[in-house]
């Protein structure tokens, strides 16, 4: 992965999350490469905690859905992270298209409501 690339994915991870801040309880998910870039992000706990201290007044947890299996096919994964790319775009940020295709990977397992990845209830 060239430097070009790997800012792109982590600015899109940055622009997912705070899109899901923006539209809570719509179970956004980010597909798998700009789930690479939050991972990434996580793994910067400091910085990580401040923005997300920031943007939402609470740690955003990363949670994944290991019981969904990988969504297969590119009609499945276009309509799977279409509802993001669409309150992505609502929110005011500029859609990488590459990284939100289907050539981006198939969706990730996990999903992101701003409640521990929609899983459960944690309050909010």
């Amino acid at each position: 992965m060239t430097g070009d690339e790997a800012a792109r994915i982590v600015t899109q991870a940055v622009a997912f999350l705070k899109t899901c801040v923006d539209h809570p309880g719509q179970h956004l998910r980010p597909s798998r490469k700009v789930d690479l870039g939050w991972h990434q992000f996580i793994l910067n706990t400091v910085d990580y905690a401040e923005f997300c201290q920031r943007v939402a007044g609470y740690f955003i947890h990363h949670v994944p859905d290991e019981f969904t299996s990988p969504r297969g096919g590119s009609a499945e994964t276009i309509k799977a992270l279409a509802p993001t790319v669409k309150a992505m775009t609502a929110s005011g940020f500029e859609v990488d298209a590459e990284l939100w295709s289907v050539a981006s990977g198939q969706c990730s397992q996990c999903f992101q409501g701003c409640t521990n990845c929609g899983q459960g209830d944690d309050g909010r």
